[in-house]
């Protein structure tokens, strides 16, 4: 017999007992049918006696863990009269008939309450004497039993037990359904926690939560492993966690719009999640709180939560973003620990060591640390990532496999597109003067050699902004500008950030920053290539000040040249006409590159590039093309294309005809119609 089944039966032997002292001897008979034998009073007294006895061995078997239920009495601090009504309480779980009688026997409701409980034991308590004592017992019983806010006064409120008592009673530690995605406990060693950096914060983490009376509030980024370290932390001092996720909570609050129901609702969770806690004997951290600072209504909630949890004997923590201060807004102690910014060194001792753990040694752990500015839970997730991969073995040496599993552990972009691109081109595809393309070839350089300049050569030391690789491409439409980016992205395994300009312009003051820094924060942490194209409409001259919106423009292009200059990282810049860019910007860039439109010769050259060798081709004078029609690589490419499909439809091979024509819809797309003359000796094939 389980001891809750014992418990149980214990407490229907006393209901037995105490209905055949009132008279109620049909009651009695129902109870003893309940119980499978009819008992005499000599019975009765020998069943309760081995009872006891069994709960005793229970208690002091020093083979197996004490039962949950002692456990639960203990944390509860429940009274004796608290522990003898649980025992009522799980009764009528197992026995639900008792529901009937008890209505029969003590008032209207089906549950017992605590008055009812003191009649049948026949203890000798009474509200004047003994109130005190008795609320002591009834807020213990409240602790653990279901959650009801009926009013009226507490000695007369209904006991109830609820499914997830009774299931974590029997050992089953799955929390409820409406709990599930709210909660999770750790449990103090099950999991190997092993630190590659941190020990300093792990330290501060673990006095602070060994502190009575104190909140621990841990600040960092998203994934900077500020539940992590608490998890070591918690394995040091064997204190296990309850980790409840604040925006679940929420969400599951406002569910009504009503605002009193929401409240009820709130108190009724709490109630839960400071049951959980007492269950495991555990502490709380609350997280998923970012982005709260923004809304002082969440904030006062969250404070809310950490009130409620204080109550508790037993560590309260809160991991935030670094932006969020709650010491100002609260009476009680917080200890506020501040994780500090993951270094390019940390990111390579993380790396190291989970390759190790995975066993995935070949890994270029000093590039996956130099190029992507993973933070810890993010680059634990991508060592995992390629842990599982069907193609590490064959694949994980390559930089590109390493660069498409450190993207997708990335979050998405909020305006504009991350875009790895697939290209197989080289600067040696790029049809301009060797200057330029020996810039190129530097910006490259800049990205593949970071770790060794600044961490093996110290210089960061001496360059504590400007670490960026800034660009600035300026020429006429279709001279190279966005393909330059695309090989370079290529070349340097990172992908493309392209910002969508109509996503974050606005006309709204101070909004425009706002959707920027969002933008900057993820090209940081991706370490993606940032690029504006056409960027005249937002980094453009400053004008003079004739109107207050003039100002708060000028406050806009102040903003952006600052936050360039921060962003450790690769921006690069693209505009048509350099007398657009604001000469602030120009100075800011390390590198200006010119995109001119080609010569003759360079032209000629892209004419041959832009076909394969599969194209039919009939005859093309590409030394004609390029000397008598001025036209930029893009549009060229526009010509051969249309041509192509031209041939294609025909059934035929490419000609000139083909290409001139073409040619004519792409002037009269630019605006300079061509008239028959304008073919020169390729005027009669234009005539048929």
């Amino acid at each position: 017999m389980t001891i809750l089944e014992l418990l149980a039966r214990k407490a229907l032997i006393n209901l037995s007992v105490y209905c055949k002292k009132i008279g109620e001897d049909q009651t009695a008979q129902k109870m003893d049918t309940l119980l499978g034998e009819c008992m005499s009073e000599e019975n009765q007294k020998q069943l309760l006696l081995q009872a006891d006895k069994e709960l005793v061995d229970y208690l002091h078997n020093g083979e197996r863990e004490i039962p949950r239920f002692f456990q639960m009495i203990n944390r509860a601090n429940l009274t004796p009269l608290g522990m003898r009504a649980l025992e009522f309480v799980i009764a009528q779980v197992y026995f639900p008939e008792i529901g009937t009688l008890v209505s029969k026997l003590f008032h209207t409701s089906p549950y017992f309450t605590l008055e009812d409980v003191i009649r049948v034991l026949e203890q000798p308590l009474s509200l004047e004497t003994e109130y005190p004592y008795l609320l002591e017992t009834y807020t213990g019983l409240a602790k653990i039993l279901e959650y009801r806010k009926e009013e009226g006064f507490f000695f007369r409120k209904p006991l109830v037990a609820d499914k997830r008592l009774l299931a974590w009673l029997c050992m089953e530690d799955e929390p409820d359904k409406e709990m599930k995605s709210m909660i999770s406990v750790y449990f103090a060693g099950e999991e190997p926690v092993s630190l590659y950096i941190g020990e300093d914060s792990a330290k501060l983490i673990l006095a602070s939560i060994q502190k009575p009376d104190c909140v621990t509030q841990i600040a960092g980024e998203i994934n900077a492993g500020r539940k992590y370290l608490l998890k070591y932390a918690c394995d040091e001092c064997q204190q296990n966690m309850l980790f409840l996720h604040f925006k679940k909570l929420l969400q599951a609050c406002r569910g009504d719009k009503d605002e009193m129901i929401q409240q009820k609702v709130f108190a009724y969770f709490i109630h839960k999640i400071k049951r959980e806690m007492l269950f495991y004997d555990a502490g709380i951290c609350i997280w998923g709180t970012e982005e709260i600072e923004q809304d002082d209504t969440l904030v006062e909630i969250l404070l809310q939560v950490i009130d409620e949890m204080q109550s508790q004997p037993h560590p309260v923590c809160v991991t935030t973003d670094n932006k969020l201060h709650l010491i100002d807004r609260t009476e009680y102690y917080m200890n506020r620990i501040l994780l500090p910014p993951v270094t390019r060194p940390d990111r390579k001792k993380i790396w190291d060591g989970y390759s190790n753990f995975y066993g995935m040694e070949h890994i270029d752990t000093r590039m996956a640390a130099q190029k992507y500015r993973l933070n810890p839970g993010e680059i634990q997730k991508a060592a995992h990532r390629i842990y599982m991969s069907p193609n590490r073995e064959k694949g994980a040496e390559g930089a590109k496999f390493l660069a498409q599993i450190c993207e997708e552990v990335l979050p998405s972009p909020v305006a504009g597109q991350i875009q790895r691109n697939m290209t197989k081109m080289g600067l040696e595809d790029l049809k301009l003067p060797q200057p330029q393309k020996d810039l190129l070839a530097e910006i490259c350089a800049q990205v593949n050699h970071r770790q060794t300049v600044f961490d093996d050569w110290g210089m960061e030391r001496k360059y504590a902004y400007g670490k960026n690789v800034s660009a600035l491409f300026i020429g006429p439409p279709g001279t190279g500008k966005t393909m330059a980016v695309d090989i370079i992205s290529g070349l340097i395994n990172l992908p493309v950030y392209k910002i969508d300009l109509s996503q974050v312009v606005d006309k709204y003051i101070g909004e425009t920053e706002k959707k920027l820094e969002v933008v900057f924060n993820l090209a940081q942490k991706s370490n993606t290539i940032l690029f504006f194209d056409e960027a005249d409409s937002i980094f453009g001259k400053r004008s003079e000040v004739n109107e207050a919106k003039d100002r708060y423009a000028n406050t806009e292009v102040s903003y952006i040249l600052q936050r360039i200059e921060q962003y450790d990282g690769i921006v690069i810049l693209a505009s048509n006409y350099k007398k657009n860019i604001d000469e602030a910007f120009l100075r800011r860039m390390r590198y200006l590159v010119e995109f001119p439109m080609p010569d003759a010769a360079t032209r000629e050259e892209i004419w041959k590039s832009c076909f394969t060798e599969q194209v039919p081709v009939d005859f093309l004078d590409f030394a004609y093309l390029a000397k008598n029609f001025e036209l930029s690589g893009g549009s060229i490419k526009n010509v051969v294309l249309n041509a192509v499909f031209m041939a294609a439809r025909d059934n035929c091979p490419v000609g000139m005809k083909q290409v001139l024509v073409s040619l004519r819809n792409e002037k009269m797309k630019m605006g300079k119609p061509m008239i028959l003359s304008d073919f020169g000796q390729y005027a009669p094939i234009m005539k048929e």
